[in-house]
């Protein structure tokens, strides 16, 4: 298994992402952030 990360802030960027997160926490809160409908 690589030891890199598969998808990174440029390519989230490259590709029109909605957003890019680190970690599994920081994407719950981008998540929540981006459809707080959805979390309600």
């Amino acid at each position: 298994m690589p030891d890199y990360a598969l998808m990174n802030q440029m390519f989230a960027e490259e590709i029109g992402a909605d957003g890019y997160a680190a970690d599994a926490a920081s994407a719950v809160s981008l998540f929540s952030s981006l459809y707080p409908a959805a979390v309600e």
